[in-house]
């Protein structure tokens, strides 16, 4: 998904989350233009939201979701669990 992000020129972001200091936010329609509508469906469907939700709440937890899981600046393995704990 960070790499969809970067490539999408959201790369400031995906830094800033990675990075030390202050997290840049992202909004849910430049989660929806990076990720496209297939995938944001697919996530929704996986979570049982709504995709306006499923946006809203992404663009909402993702910055510290990323920043908590790169305490080095590298990202560690995700665990689907704490997504889903994270945008309930």
């Amino acid at each position: 998904m960070l790499d969809k992000l970067e490539q999408s020129q959201l790369g400031k972001q995906v830094s800033s989350w990675l990075g030390k200091g202050k997290n840049l936010p992202i909004t849910a329609d430049q989660l929806r233009a990076a990720l496209g509508n297939d995938q944001v469906q697919q996530l929704a469907m996986y979570f049982d939201f709504a995709m306006d939700k499923m946006l809203a709440v992404t663009a909402e937890n993702l910055p510290d979701i990323v920043d908590k899981l790169s305490p080095n600046g590298k990202l560690q393995p995700l665990v689907v669990g704490y997504w889903l704990i994270a945008l309930m």
